[in-house]
């Protein structure tokens, strides 16, 4: 999981250091969190929960679980 929030930190972090709005930035990981969860099949069990998770929200609950993976990824473990 952790290999998982620094690939997905270092992302959200080359896009805020060109400037690209923080909404924009959920729409990119709703948007790739849809694609991902429709082409490859869960490989654990953060997977499966966030593809449950998924599954049972609308689209607007979606953007909202989007956006904390883009939060949470970005913090250290320790923070």
């Amino acid at each position: 999981m952790e290999d998982l929030k620094k690939i997905l930190g270092g992302a959200v972090n080359a896009l805020r250091t060109i400037k690209i709005p923080e909404e924009k930035i959920t729409d990119l990981a709703y948007l790739t969190g849809n694609m991902l969860a429709d082409k490859i099949d869960p490989g654990n069990k953060e997977q499966k929960l966030l593809n449950d998770l998924r599954l049972e929200a609308d689209k607007e609950e979606w953007k909202i679980l989007a956006r904390l993976v883009v939060l949470v990824s970005n913090k250290t473990p320790r923070e």
